[in-house]
């Protein structure tokens, strides 16, 4: 029995915006606190301006891309996650 999908739920193709937009933001705020201590020359606002040029895409278009051009690394991804890393804690 598949889960019908629940109206109110965002689609796929907005979460990933929506995850796009937030690591934008982390982004750009990393970048800010560099720039205010004179390691970066990057500004935030450069940052910010592509997060426009990506909300101003086609949100199907942008997750399209993102499986297009990276699912050729997720079996590497998966195999790193898979490794524990120094001072991560397993399950016992």
């Amino acid at each position: 029995m598949s889960a019908v999908p629940n109206e109110s739920e965002p689609s796929h193709c907005e979460r990933f915006q929506t995850n796009m937009n937030d690591m934008i933001n982390d982004i750009s705020d990393i970048i800010g606190t560099l720039n205010e201590r004179n390691l970066t020359k990057i500004s935030p606002e450069i940052i910010r301006y592509v997060g426009l040029f990506i909300n101003a895409y086609d949100k199907k278009k942008n997750l399209e891309n993102f499986i297009f051009y990276s699912y050729k690394s997720w079996g590497e991804i998966h195999s790193r996650d898979e490794q524990p890393t120094a001072g991560s804690r397993t399950a016992h």
